[in-house]
């Protein structure tokens, strides 16, 4: 399944946890991971 929604967009103030694929984040925890995603694919696109 495609989450990239999920990485494009901020997350609403009132939400404290996301699931993916049966895993539990908490919000700082996804924060983190989406940091690190969107510095992979800025190093990938040569940007």
């Amino acid at each position: 399944m495609n989450y990239d929604y999920l990485f494009e967009s901020d997350l609403p103030s009132g939400v404290k946890s996301v699931y993916l694929d049966g895993k539990k984040f908490s919000r700082t925890e996804f924060l983190e991971r989406k940091k690190r995603i969107s510095k992979k694919k800025v190093f990938k696109s040569g940007f």
